[in-house]
């Protein structure tokens, strides 16, 4: 029996614990450090949390006026407390006459200040190990005692330097909206009986994809950008889609503070372009980040068989899945050959239930591949029975395989549990993983 897909709201983590033996006390200033900071956030290792506490007690140094200035040290209104620092100054001199050395200044992470910076909320630190407050200085083997501090803090940064920051994490999503469009109901391109959206409606929607917070979202079923902005706030967000008309487009929503360009449609899929209801392009698009690209491909496949086999015997639909899995295939055997990262997100329209799957056999020919949501069903939607087999999909190639942080799948479920919510909504929710491009 397959288990559910976890339907959970996103966890925000506890913050990093302090090296043992320190205390904190008040916050006075912050640092705005780039290198060190990543890996202080994200709970790294013992070094670099130790550089960061040495680089902030160096910018407080009573023998090193300004040295804080450099690295950037800022109170919380736009200066540390002169009282404070004048105050910790002049208890450092007096323990230095008496031939001792005592605290320094460390972080608790904090998110704030510019796009891309985190900053840290420093405070005056007790350490309660030997060596600070007991008698004993922080002088390294070989260094006279009086510069033990500073010259632990700059090996720390050299250290630090050449320390291995661990990648950004990046959340990716894919999100059929369901005939997501700014028509009138009395459009002739929209199908008789479909219920047109309130503004209410759009509202609710714009709330799910602000809670979503997805870096980058793999779209289907919208009407271009235009309705895409009624649920992705554009100043946050930029927007991909293909070069044809038709209301169910594939596409993306990306962050504004990653780089993406667009590439060729997958124009193939769609196999029958003027038609009333078209088969669908796939939207192409690279993100970048940290130096490393990641290849992205929206789809949404052709309905009516969604299980058995593929067979044109069976009829239309069946045949067209089987010719567009082979389009499918063809991109996936390119971009193995490229050796690129990649990844196909969207609405499949067919069940998977296992690895003999006619569609999921065709794509395997051309490359190895992982399916996230192997083994798991889909809660949107569900009832007392359970879960329900998922036919939208998430396939990863190449390097982007052992990218996906583990664990990391997610379904966020509305709310809302009348039926007729699905035709306010959508019948599809949000599928969502997170990578580390590393």
């Amino acid at each position: 029996m397959q288990r559910d897909a976890e339907a959970a709201s996103e966890v925000v983590p506890a913050q990093p614990a302090l090296p043992e033996g320190f205390a904190m006390r008040p916050g006075f200033a912050r640092v705005g450090l780039r290198q060190g900071d990543e890996r202080f956030q994200r709970g790294g290792d013992l070094l670099a949390r130790q550089a960061m506490i040495a680089v902030a007690a160096l910018g407080m140094h009573g023998d090193e006026p300004g040295f804080g200035q450099r690295l950037q040290l800022r109170a919380g209104g736009g200066g540390a407390d002169p009282g404070d620092a004048r105050q910790f100054a002049g208890r450092q001199r007096l323990a230095r006459q008496q031939g001792l050395e005592h605290g320094g200044t460390g972080g608790v992470a904090d998110q704030g200040g510019d796009a891309g910076e985190v900053r840290h909320q420093c405070s005056l630190l007790h350490h309660r190990r030997p060596g600070f407050g007991t008698g004993r200085s922080l002088a390294l083997p070989g260094f006279p005692r009086q510069d033990g501090l500073m010259r632990f803090a700059l090996l720390a940064i050299a250290l630090l330097a050449t320390w291995p920051v661990q990648a950004a994490e990046l959340k990716i999503a894919s999100w059929n909206i369901a005939w997501l469009t700014l028509r009138p109901a009395n459009d002739p391109d929209l199908p008789r009986g479909l219920t047109p959206r309130q503004p209410g409606d759009f509202t609710l929607l714009a709330e799910y994809a602000r809670r979503l917070e997805a870096d980058v979202v793999a779209l289907q079923e919208v009407d271009g950008p235009e309705a895409a902005a009624r649920v992705f706030n554009p100043r946050d967000y930029v927007f991909f889609f293909p070069d044809e008309r038709d209301i169910q487009r594939t596409g993306f929503a990306v962050k504004r503070n990653l780089r993406a360009i667009r590439n060729a449609d997958l124009a193939a899929l769609d196999l029958a372009p003027n038609a009333r209801f078209s088969q669908r392009r796939g939207t192409d698009i690279t993100v970048e980040s940290e130096g490393r690209m990641l290849r992205l491909l929206s789809v949404h496949l052709n309905a009516g068989c969604r299980e058995g086999p593929m067979d044109p015997a069976r009829g239309r639909e069946c045949d067209n899945l089987s010719r567009q899995s082979e389009v499918l295939a063809g991109w996936v055997a390119a971009r193995r050959a490229e050796g690129a990262a990649f990844a196909i997100l969207g609405d499949f329209n067919r069940r998977i239930p296992d690895a003999r799957d006619d569609l999921l056999v065709q794509l395997t020919r051309a490359a190895p591949l992982v399916r996230l949501n192997e083994g798991v069903s889909n809660p949107c939607w569900s009832d007392a029975r359970g879960g329900r087999p998922f036919i939208s999909h998430i396939f990863l190639g190449g390097p982007a395989q052992r990218w996906v942080v583990p664990n990391s799948l997610r379904v966020m479920v509305y709310a809302e549990r009348d039926p007729a919510m699905r035709d306010r909504l959508s019948d599809h929710c949000p599928l969502s993983f997170r990578i580390r491009m590393n």
